[in-house]
């Protein structure tokens, strides 16, 4: 059992740091020995399940399973619930299985760039998650339970097929960052004016064609995208966005014109539109005395 565990940190990347056990993200696997070797005894239903110790010493906090091929994620995944940390990127998976509802010390689950279509319900028992990363796969929406995820504060869905999100998404307070930018998005979605911490709001690259007066809600935010989208127009609460830092609207052909109210936002430094769309007068002052940056695009 111990030569199963030490194939598990070697499949872990682990590497010390000042602050304790860290990954490096993407790294190659080090030894293929062990790389087979571990995946053959996940995979084999004949094996028991890993053993670990009362007095924890057999705990494992981090699983890399970066870039192994896999078309699904071994069910018996279920037994490492010691697990806080599970890194499935750039593999070929489609579903992710019920089992995984029962690695309730997740705190960061990164499956970017696969093939994922759907997700169990049971990843809403993962109530400890801060961190997830779902972007580049084939989703079209989220199961409700998301809702449960009250703990996370990072939410990666960029370059999906996302055309609608559950309202029980509203309960995700704790959320700060949550990107959507490259979706199939037509609004967007409600429960996103509820979140009240959130600083970062990706929305670039869907085809979303009104911001409505309530984004004025999101009083934290500091960054917000919406390039390349199907705008005519920004509401005068844009204006409330007091720390607004960076704001991109550029790509938006029949946006023509910015709110008088964008002037005043006091923290602006990143400004992006089409070359064509009108400025407020103050904003022109600032970009010459290089108090904001304004990338002007050209029109396609």
């Amino acid at each position: 059992m111990k030569r199963f565990i030490c194939q598990l940190i070697v499949i872990g990347l682990l590497t010390s740091t000042a602050s304790g056990w860290a990954m490096e993200e993407d790294q190659d696997m080090p030894d293929a020995h062990f790389h087979i070797s571990f995946l053959s005894r996940l995979q084999d239903n004949s094996q028991e399940g890993p053993e670990v110790s009362e007095n924890g010493e057999n705990a494992i906090p981090l699983l890399n399973l970066n870039r192994c091929g896999l078309k699904k994620l071994p069910r018996r995944i279920c037994h490492f619930t010691d697990l806080t940390c599970l890194y499935l990127n750039k593999n070929f998976l489609e579903l992710l299985p019920p089992e995984i509802g029962a690695l309730g010390n997740l705190t960061d689950l990164d499956a970017k760039k696969n093939q994922i279509v759907d997700l169990p319900d049971e990843l809403g028992k993962l109530t400890n998650l801060t961190r997830l990363s779902l972007s580049n796969n084939r989703l079209k929406t989220l199961p409700k339970t998301m809702g449960n995820l009250v703990s996370l504060t990072d939410l990666s869905l960029l370059k999906n097929e996302i055309e609608d999100l559950p309202d029980e998404m509203s309960f995700l307070l704790k959320l700060e960052q949550l990107d959507l930018d490259q979706n199939k998005l037509s609004i967007i979605p409600p429960f996103i004016f509820h979140l009240s911490n959130l600083e970062f709001l990706l929305l670039g690259q869907n085809r979303i064609t009104i911001v409505p007066p309530v984004i004025g809600k999101l009083s934290k935010l500091r960054e917000l995208r919406l390039r390349d989208n199907e705008l005519t127009a920004l509401p005068k609460e844009v204006g409330q966005l007091v720390e607004l830092r960076m704001l991109q609207v550029e790509a938006n052909p029949k946006l023509d014109q910015l709110p008088h109210c964008i002037g005043n936002l006091p923290r602006l430094s990143e400004l992006s539109v089409d070359e064509f769309t009108s400025i407020p007068e103050h904003l022109l002052k600032e970009e010459q005395e290089h108090n904001i940056q304004i990338e002007r695009t050209k029109s396609m």
